[in-house]
């Protein structure tokens, strides 16, 4: 199994939140976050903990199998 890169894992993450017109005002509430927080985790998802990435793809309905795995 292959794993996507930083990189490919933030642009997918931006990706499926324009497609599913998410806010990040809405990331921000639903995972007790502050905004630059947010910003930061999409920005550089390797700075979360596991939990949090969970939690983010439950927020943004994402399996995060088909976040992280490249296809």
């Amino acid at each position: 199994m292959k794993y996507k890169s930083n990189e490919e894992i933030s642009d997918c993450i931006i990706l499926h939140i324009a497609k599913n017109r998410i806010t990040k005002k809405y990331i921000e509430r639903e995972m007790n976050l502050s905004y630059p927080t947010i910003l930061k985790f999409i920005d550089n998802p390797g700075s979360l903990k596991y939990s949090q990435l969970v939690l983010l793809c439950k927020v943004i309905d994402i399996d995060i199998i088909e976040l992280i795995t490249k296809y």
